[in-house]
């Protein structure tokens, strides 16, 4: 391969980067038209983008390096200006719009997420977070920063690896960019399955992409424009570059975002924009079409039209929906469009000019200094709570974390088994357990305990006593051969409760709940690994007969009781589609005065209480009234003559998180509770 290359502008690729980056706007969006979601690859386009800035980057590199022209620092001090000015006037933008628009804890997530950004770390702090596809997601205004922390990573560390190897190995530099890339698809392939998160997140799993645009420039292009006489070659600029669109246009439109990926699904966007950046030639009719004037346009501001638009969308879900209706996309699309456009005339292209004036010195130093100043503020004073009016501060700590995740321990202990330090009592090996007061009170099973605890313990507090918990995510009270949804490891977490419980030497209360409705969805108990398959949260196991859990289960409550204990059993929840945790969060962001807030009541589907009420009866049918046991029954509680809310005028949504219940619920039902017996 000819290591010599000239680099001329090609209006084609910035529209690539224009259909790119509608993509991924439109992915962001969440457009769905007649029930399909429009672009629900759009994702990929961060891909086409990795493999153009590997093309041009390595391009401008080898053609500095050919002419005696490379310098190390001035590659850096342009990389700079051309991505970190308008990266900072965007933060500090964001900065401003979230102190006025985000709840206290919103706030403080905000600020670590912009303290990675400043650093170009934003890739490994979330990482750490939900997922790219979580719902949680759509409301972080700078989790696509991740991208240009993979990139802005690369470009530190891909002009040192070029200078090293053209000084000392110049003619193997293609067989080491190649062999770079391959290990790096190789690493992506086996890390995807396994841990998802890093390998989308990691540059050591998203560099191959980079570096396959890099490879391009090592094919002779010029050569084979030059030779279009040749049949072969017509032939071939008409019709791959049409294939690698389709490609591109593929994967955009039928990739999902659950695909394991990076990994071969990847190879899709990234072969096709390969295609067409080698082989596309002016004059035909898709070049002609992506090099008219305003496409090229939105290529060109296509930078600062990526970085404006995530925060712009956050911003709009807060103060008003969840969700993109299309007239509300088009307007949104549009107001992003008119931002990117003074963004990349107003500070992009002017702070690109080789020699820097003061002013822009200046007003980059006390923008930096300014985002640091806000970071390190809004977390010294917890998110400012103070900007919430009093009268609804008590909903905030309500609903500003889920209820199952509000008891802590008395000291930081570990999320069981990844060993992480872990503050929530739910989740901890149960040896290990959170311990309260007399320890009169035993809460056992999964979230559905998780949710009572904070409630009760500071009940049981007021008078003396305390609970040990048993708790962890989607682990109910039944036989150690089963378990359900993406916790292999519950077997063994209840063979462990087992053993704390026999070592109990007086009588106490138990208190029990689970997701009913999910028994029908039982495992069989995974005999390998079971350790690696927690961590990678395994969800695929062999089906069990749901009677053996409905059986285990009420053993297990027989068996407590036989050896003296009482025990409290809250019976079936009907479930909502009111995320009452977004419905507080947008009623507080909208609401600026000092009034109380007030909702719409808003009452369950009566299919969904038909459900529940045979799932009651199938409870009932198998756990037989006893001494020292005490049925719970939620729609007792919180229901009258047959009509259930899901949220309350006055207190609001019954439910937190899905189907997790608020405070105001859990209050309710332990109200009714100590009616039937003391604690």
């Amino acid at each position: 391969m000819d290591n010599n290359f000239k680099l001329a502008y090609r209006k084609e690729l910035d529209g690539l980067r224009a259909l790119s980056v509608f993509a991924v706007i439109t992915y962001h969006a969440g457009i769905e038209i007649n029930g399909m979601e429009m672009f629900q690859g759009g994702f990929l386009g961060v891909d086409v983008f990795f493999v153009l800035s590997g093309y041009l980057i390595t391009s401008i590199i080898l053609s500095e390096i050919n002419s005696d022209k490379f310098k190390i620092m001035d590659f850096y001090w342009r990389r700079f200006k051309r991505i970190v000015p308008v990266f900072l006037v965007v933060l500090l933008f964001t900065s401003l719009i979230s102190f006025f628009i985000f709840l206290p804890n919103d706030l403080l997530s905000y600020s670590k997420s912009l303290k990675s950004a400043i650093y170009f770390g934003s890739n490994l702090f979330f990482l750490g977070e939900d997922s790219y596809i979580a719902d949680s997601s759509l409301y972080k205004p700078l989790l696509h920063t991740w991208s240009l922390s993979v990139e802005w990573q690369f470009y530190i560390i891909f002009p040192l690896f070029m200078w090293f190897v053209c000084r000392y190995f110049r003619k193997y530099l293609f067989g080491f960019i190649l062999s770079s890339a391959l290990l790096s698809f190789q690493y992506s392939v086996v890390l995807a399955p396994k841990y998802p998160d890093m390998a989308f997140y990691s540059l050591a799993s998203r560099a191959w992409e980079l570096l396959f645009g890099a490879v391009l420039v090592f094919f002779k292009r010029d050569l084979m424009l030059n030779n279009m006489r040749n049949p072969i070659v017509n032939f071939a600029s008409k019709i791959l570059p049409v294939i690698g669109l389709y490609i591109i246009f593929y994967s955009f439109f039928f990739v999902s975002d659950t695909s394991i990926h990076p990994s071969f699904v990847t190879l899709l966007p990234v072969l096709g924009a390969g295609l067409f950046i080698l082989f596309s030639n002016e004059g035909e009719l898709y070049s002609d079409f992506l090099s008219w004037k305003p496409i090229v346009g939105i290529g060109l501001i296509s930078y600062s039209l990526y970085l404006i638009h995530q925060p712009l969308f956050v911003m709009f879900r807060f103060l008003k929906y969840e969700e993109f209706r299309n007239e509300q996309f088009i307007l949104m699309l549009f107001v992003s469009m008119v931002f990117a456009t003074a963004l990349y005339f107003g500070v992009e292209r002017p702070f690109r000019k080789r020699r820097w004036a003061l002013w822009q010195w200046c007003l980059m130093i006390v923008t930096v200094v300014l985002l640091c100043t806000f970071c390190l503020l809004v977390e010294k004073n917890d998110g400012y709570p103070e900007r919430i009016p009093p009268e609804n501060r008590l909903l905030f700590e309500n609903f500003k974390q889920t209820e199952e995740t509000r008891l802590k321990g008395k000291e930081i202990g570990e999320w069981y088994p990844l060993g992480k330090p872990h503050e929530p009592c739910i989740l901890r090996e149960p040896s290990k357990a959170c311990r309260f007061g007399d320890e009169s009170w035993v809460t056992l099973g999964s979230s559905y305990v998780g949710m009572f605890e904070y409630e009760l313990q500071q009940r049981l507090d007021q008078i003396g006593k305390g609970l040990v918990s048993l708790t962890y995510y989607s682990c109910p009270f039944f036989s150690t051969d089963l378990w359900m949804e993406s916790t292999p490891i519950c077997p063994i977490i209840n063979e462990k409760r087992w053993q704390v419980i026999k070592k109990m030497n007086r009588p106490k209360t138990f208190f029990i709940n689970a997701p009913y409705f999910l028994f029908s969805e039982v495992k069989v108990r995974e005999q390998d690994n079971v350790y690696e398959k927690q961590k990678n949260r395994l969800s695929q196991g062999m089906k069990a007969d749901p009677q053996l859990a409905w059986v285990s289960f009420v053993g297990n409550i027989n068996k407590l009781i036989d050896m003296g204990h009482r025990v409290v059993v809250v019976y079936p929840m009907y479930n909502t589609n009111v995320n009452g945790f977004l419905l507080v969060r947008k009623k507080m962001t909208q609401n600026k005065t000092l009034q109380k807030i007030t909702f719409e009541r808003v009452n369950a589907p009566q299919r969904e209480i038909d459900s529940i009420l045979k799932l009651e009866s199938k409870l009932d049918s198998l756990l037989l009234d006893r001494e020292g046991l005490y049925k719970i029954k939620p729609l007792e509680i919180l229901c009258k003559d047959n009509i259930c809310p899901l949220v309350d005028e006055k207190n609001g949504p019954l439910f937190n998180n899905g189907t997790h219940l608020s405070n105001y619920a859990v209050s309710l039902i332990l109200d009714e509770m100590s009616v039937k017996l003391s604690y």
